[in-house]
């Protein structure tokens, strides 16, 4: 669980990010206007991420996320709760 307050002058700024051996993005999330779950296998192919339009975590307040992430095999789960919320 974490309480955020992204400013809304930063680009996509960045939750959580894990790499590669390689050094390349392999699993992230960036939260702000239209947040975006980010995804790479180890394909050279660039995916495309799934983005949640219509929502801005970067509207000044201060926001709630809590995150379960499940990996089983080769499958991976992640369930997000936002919530706004005041300090």
């Amino acid at each position: 669980m974490a309480t955020i307050k992204p400013k809304s002058t930063c680009y996509k700024p960045t939750l959580f990010r894990m790499k590669h051996r390689q050094m390349w993005q392999q699993l992230g999330m960036t939260v702000g206007e239209d947040p975006e779950f980010q995804y790479r296998d180890d394909t050279s192919v660039r995916p495309i991420y799934p983005s949640f339009t219509g929502t801005d975590l970067a509207d000044g307040q201060y926001v709630q996320l809590q995150s379960v992430l499940h990996v089983h095999c080769y499958y991976i789960t992640v369930m997000f709760y936002v919530k706004h919320t005041e300090l």
